[in-house]
């Protein structure tokens, strides 16, 4: 993983000049560009586009899973800040379990400030799993960031989320929406593959989750995402692009291992 990665970069510019020649333009190129400096570039623009959101944290497991969140909070300087508490209508115990283990995750805490303004805060788990490469877990906390920016769109547009009684069904749909859609947007293509297979997981679930995830799998929207993954940039290379096409076998591999699921 790590010489195929290594090739790619090493040779990205000069497949990004052809791949630009053959009019293939793209925001973003799966293994080509820095999957690192794209989760910062989404953060950082996160932050001037939502006036809510105070930062965007990655954080160990340890505080990720703690039950106090005041600690946490006062860990990042946000203790003067009061936490906002929802009580979710329509989902069970079974639908935060599965949350938690999840292997991609992100939280959003709602806090008001002193003059009784919602803010946001977003923490993405540091930790994606032992076997990624270091390039992929941001590849894949990319997919977490876009879901949590999700959930602070919809706390400042009080869609579904707000103080008191919610329907988290409808707020986690919300915030897929948003995810796939930045997804296909931006031509994060592997991280769109990952979501997609994430989606068929949950419907292997049950209770809520899984309720989610059929709400979801029927719309025009994912099936346009189901198309989206099926292309990529080496699609447009051809026999005499000897080079490139020595390395599409290793972008071959890298997509193999992202389809797989080893996070």
């Amino acid at each position: 993983m790590n010489e195929q990665f290594a090739d790619l970069r090493k040779n990205a510019p000069s497949i990004k000049r052809l791949l630009k020649h053959k009019g293939c333009e793209q925001k973003f190129y799966d293994y080509l560009d820095d999957y690192r400096e794209e989760f910062k570039r989404i953060a950082d623009k996160a932050r001037e586009e939502h006036p809510s959101l105070l930062g965007v944290h990655e954080i160990d497991d340890a505080d990720y899973y703690a039950e106090d969140r005041g600690g946490l909070l006062q860990k990042f300087g946000y203790a003067h800040l009061r936490q906002i508490f929802v009580k979710a209508m329509d989902v069970d115990q079974e639908y935060l379990e599965i949350s938690r283990r999840g292997t991609i995750t992100g939280s959003t805490i709602a806090l008001r400030d002193e003059a009784g303004n919602v803010r946001t805060l977003v923490f993405i788990r540091k930790s994606i799993g032992q076997q990624a490469h270091p390039q992929m877990k941001y590849a894949f906390k990319i997919v977490a960031l876009l879901h949590e920016i999700g959930h602070v769109t919809d706390w400042e547009e009080g869609i579904n989320l707000r103080e008191g009684e919610v329907k988290m069904i409808d707020a986690e749909v919300y915030a897929h929406e948003f995810a796939l859609e930045r997804l296909m947007e931006g031509d994060y293509r592997a991280s769109l593959d990952t979501y997609l297979s994430g989606l068929e997981d949950l419907r292997k679930e049950r209770g809520c989750q899984r309720t989610i995830a059929e709400r979801l799998v029927q719309t025009p929207l994912v099936q346009r995402c189901r198309e989206c993954v099926k292309t990529n940039w080496s699609d447009h290379l051809d026999a005499s692009d000897l080079t490139a096409q020595e390395l599409v076998g290793a972008m071959g591999s890298l997509s193999a291992f992202v389809r797989s699921g080893e996070r």
